[in-house]
């Protein structure tokens, strides 16, 4: 799954948004009884989590939370992104169950 979190910013910003109705489709989507026990992978540009080597209010995905609470809940099982050209590798439990969000800027 992808999902795009490119916004129109001001000059020396890059912060991203993923759209509440992309997120509703991503929910139907993870939803389907054919995607329930599947490995699933999400590709976006921007980091869900804080990032500790670059300013933060300039950079970061404005609802990184809803995102990643999103992710959790569905048993996302890995999450590639890049927005910050530093490698990192993050785990997170899932909400519900068993199960493991891996995270990774490669």
């Amino acid at each position: 799954f992808g999902l795009n979190t490119g916004l129109a910013t001001l000059p020396l910003f890059a912060t991203g948004y993923v759209d509440p109705k992309h997120l509703a489709v991503l929910e139907t989507m993870f939803q389907a009884p054919q995607v329930q026990d599947c490995f699933k992978v999400v590709m976006l540009h921007h980091h869900v989590l804080p990032f500790e080597h670059k300013p933060e209010f300039s950079r970061k995905l404005l609802n990184a939370h809803d995102v990643l609470q999103c992710l959790r809940e569905h048993k996302v099982d890995l999450v590639i992104h890049g927005h910050n050209h530093y490698y990192q590798y993050t785990t997170l439990p899932h909400l519900q169950g068993p199960g493991t969000l891996h995270i990774c800027e490669p």
